[in-house]
């Protein structure tokens, strides 16, 4: 019966070994806090995160300069934060004259409006522009006299507790200062509003709460971040839907490229495509662990609380300053949006060779081991740290000769990672602990 016993474990632990084949241990992560509440963003370089509220603002107003004609919408963009309920409606034949006397009759039945998910630069309130005329951006249209962009749309903005807001973008004066107006429908608590590109140089949006009239700067410094972890409103989760649900965009000047289907451990990216859209990484790295994800393969049903990492899913994403990076998803718990991931700093252009030692160079016997595991290194000066499969160091030492006997008597039976140092290069093998 015993050796019956510690068969069946080998042969499980065998099934869980080639089960994890293509996941690597989480060395970071970030967050996004009990009901995602939360945006992290992230540098990939230094690690550094800066956390704030997302669900405190219902407008994201841009403070970047109009970069015309490379990029004149970037300088005009507002965005809403539909994710956690803000609903923007245009106001049909209507323009600034009309703000006092606006009939809301039938306001149902108007068009409501949507970010665009994939450019940064596509808010909600420049959805309804004419696209053939460069100079419309669709709450106002530039006069070349004044060079102000003047607000000629109306909108209706439905605040998550169901509240009302009038709302007009009076001007954007000279590309300095956004001027707003907005109240309530009876044109009570009329607000009148400006914010200041200048007062935020070097940020890309400020955001603005309709309800308490507040102003909030929450971004850190476009150069010192990545990558954003967030809670958003998806549009290519249901198709002709918008689904609140949780990803990662890309910051401006960044871009990242996919690799499925092959070994995670794996750091060739040659040959990808690389994409700019704000959502090149996106939400579906994940998807829900039951029953009904077996059918769909999607994160339909945001309000599960236990989700599956796909398998064999690699991004590497290009930032700013031209470097790339490996991001590998390990880990998503939607109780508290902690999300854990793989990064690694690729070291040439195509992330294959230079960077990794051979994965042929390194020995690991016996494998499944009980006490002890023999590895056997290319060079007597070799940094070995073991971790688990969650990413806890177990041990970390330094050999100093070729053979070096790895005690495992003390591990609990499961699978672990070593991964081998030497000369700034490194590899990682799996082995497994049967007891």
């Amino acid at each position: 019966m015993k050796d019956m016993k510690r068969l069946l474990t080998i042969i499980l632990s065998g099934l869980v070994f080639i089960n994890i084949q293509a996941q690597v241990v989480a060395n970071d992560s970030a967050e996004t806090g009990i009901d995602n509440k939360q945006t992290t963003f992230y540098s990939l370089a230094t690690g550094q995160r800066t956390v704030t509220g997302n669900n405190n603002w219902h407008l994201a107003i841009t403070v970047r300069a109009t970069q015309f004609p490379a990029s004149p919408i970037g300088g005009t963009t507002i965005r809403i934060n539909e994710a956690f309920g803000t609903k923007v409606y245009y106001v049909p034949n209507a323009n600034a004259a009309n703000f006092a006397g606006l009939d809301t009759t039938g306001y149902r039945n108007w068009t409501v409006l949507h970010d665009v998910d994939s450019a940064l630069d596509d808010g909600a309130l420049n959805s309804n522009r004419d696209r053939t005329n460069v100079y419309d951006f669709g709450w106002g249209t530039y006069n070349a006299s004044t060079h102000d962009v003047v607000g000629d749309s109306l909108y209706l903005i439905q605040l998550p507790n169901g509240e009302l807001k009038k709302f007009l973008v009076v001007n954007l004066d000279r590309d300095t200062a956004f001027n707003l107006k907005y109240s309530n429908i009876d044109n009570s608590d009329i607000q009148t509003i400006q914010i200041s590109k200048k007062q935020y140089l070097g940020k890309a949006f400020v955001y603005l709460n309709l309800a308490n009239n507040t102003i909030t700067d929450k971004e850190p410094f476009i150069p010192d971040w990545d990558l954003q972890f967030l809670k958003y409103s998806a549009t290519d989760v249901i198709t002709g839907k918008n689904v609140s649900t949780v990803g990662v965009w890309l910051n401006k000047g960044a871009s990242a490229a996919k690799r499925t289907h092959e070994d995670v451990l794996d750091n060739n990216y040659s040959g990808l495509t690389f994409s700019t859209n704000l959502n090149a990484i996106g939400w579906n790295w994940k998807y829900p662990g039951n029953f009904l994800s077996l059918l769909s393969g999607k994160n339909y049903f945001d309000f599960l609380e236990f989700y599956e990492i796909q398998d064999s899913l690699t991004y590497f994403v290009r930032i700013k300053s031209g470097d790339v990076y490996k991001l590998v998803f390990t880990k998503y718990n939607s109780n508290n949006g902690r999300i854990n991931f793989y990064k690694e700093k690729m070291l040439n252009a195509t992330g294959i060779e230079e960077e990794t030692l051979p994965q042929s160079s390194i020995h690991l016997f016996p494998n499944p081991a009980t006490s002890v595991v023999n590895i056997v290194l290319p060079s007597s000066s070799a940094l070995l740290r073991v971790m688990d499969i969650s990413g806890r160091l177990i041990t970390e030492t330094t050999a100093t000769e070729n053979v070096v006997q790895l005690n495992t008597s003390e591990f609990a039976s499961g699978v672990y990672l070593l991964q081998t140092t030497i000369g700034g290069k490194s590899a990682v093998h799996k082995f497994v602990v049967n007891k």
